[in-house]
């Protein structure tokens, strides 16, 4: 049975007497006809397709591609020598029609002069394909960055396709502001994917909030270098938190993407002036740290902080648990409520009776969509303000 996580899946046969030279392989896609069931539209994807001989009985060992921590994978990001492997793309037809510009490389530096932009974020853009990403391994991405004027980029690294979704994320986008003087940027990422030694890095300089063309931006010293997983400290169970902030930080290493959850906010710097986000029918995610401990059976509830909105704007929020990279989610509890209100507004969700919850070396997860509404639903949550979007919890057992 097929699901929506990518797996492995193998068998073994044994071939008969008969040599047959044009035996093929055959996925076969249709309905089985099983009486009440009912035939719904869908995708599905296959990939890493391998007919192999065991040798003597025994499964070839598999192998990983070799990578040297700390020793930069791309080899051509500083641009001394030219423009390497790096490539541009400047639109289509789909993405606002066919843009201009260039990218050469001049004093040692990545200069791309952007006279248009489409209307999406990745047109045009930069990229660096054919990098080799290992699954479970941690990398860290660093270059330097600047604009003749304030310009936002998004970095996207993952397996481009040439089918429907087109690009599979490795990573969560990221977005930076360039200014006029050179910045160094730099985050780390988790792969949640097969290894694969076809990923393009990506540096979109498109359509992304305020950006109006013409702009001229110079990239250096690009690098992905894989680290040495540090891995994350459970949460001890003596101090295991009974409320959770709504944080508007990347989480990495993790699938699907989603944002932080934070108990302690007596040093909080917020990321951006009132953080807002748009709540849809598609799920927003937070994800606590890894966490060990249980909660006691009682009641939980989850204050929304929203804006104004009409009768009938319905909103559901979920828990679970899930393991550290994301998967294997088990349902806590979810509600539904309409958010109407005027202004500004918390909005409380309550969850009662809820059963003792464990987390054993797992996180939780927070998943907020749209049901229903004819208004967009702008979300705030600045836990260092008044809007503090946030999750109470029972005590601890």
């Amino acid at each position: 049975m097929l699901t929506n996580t990518e797996k492995t899946y193998t068998f073994e046969f044994t071939v008969g007497d008969v040599i047959e030279k044009d035996a093929k392989v055959v996925f076969q896609l249709g309905s089985n006809n099983v009486p009440g069931d009912q035939f719904v539209s869908h995708s599905i994807y296959i990939d890493n397709v391998f007919l192999t001989e065991k040798a003597g009985g025994e499964d070839p060992e598999p192998t990983e591609p070799e990578q040297e921590y700390g020793v930069d994978i791309m080899g051509d990001g500083n641009f001394e020598t030219g423009i390497g492997k790096w490539d541009s793309w400047w639109g289509d037809e789909w993405s606002g029609g066919v843009t201009s510009g260039d990218a050469i490389v001049t004093d040692g530096k990545l200069k791309v002069t952007v006279d248009t932009i489409g209307t999406a974020s990745y047109n045009p853009q930069i990229f660096r394909p054919n990098l080799t990403l290992i699954k479970g391994r941690t990398y860290k991405v660093t270059f330097r960055a600047m604009a003749d004027k304030p310009w936002k980029i998004n970095v996207n690294i993952g397996e481009p396709l040439d089918y429907d979704p087109w690009f599979i994320h490795y990573v969560d986008t990221h977005t930076f502001d360039l200014s006029t003087e050179e910045q160094e940027f730099d985050f780390t990422f988790k792969v949640p994917h097969p290894t694969r030694e076809n990923i393009k890095f990506v540096f979109e300089v498109g359509k992304i909030g305020e950006n109006e063309h013409p702009v001229t931006l110079w990239f250096d010293d690009v690098t992905v270098v894989p680290v040495e997983d540090q891995q994350e400290p459970p949460v001890d169970p003596d101090g295991l938190p009974t409320v959770w902030y709504l944080y508007n930080e990347a989480v990495d290493g993790i699938w699907p993407a989603g944002e932080g959850l934070m108990s302690d906010i007596s040093e909080l710097t917020v990321k951006g002036w009132q953080p807002t986000k748009q709540i849809t029918t598609e799920a927003a995610i937070w994800y606590s740290p890894v966490i060990d401990g249980t909660y006691k059976e009682g009641d939980w509830k989850f204050t929304l902080w929203t804006d104004e909105q009409p009768e009938n704007t319905i909103i559901n929020v979920a828990l679970y648990k899930v393991n550290e990279d994301g998967n294997e989610e088990q349902l806590i509890t979810e509600k539904t409520n309409d958010v109407r209100g005027s202004g500004n507004h918390p909005n409380e969700f309550f969850f009662e009776g809820i059963d003792a919850v464990t987390f054993e070396n797992q996180r939780l997860k927070i998943a907020i969509k749209k049901i229903d509404g004819e208004k967009d639903v702008v979300m705030g949550y600045n836990p260092a303000d008044i809007f503090k979007t946030m999750l109470e919890t029972p005590e601890i057992q």
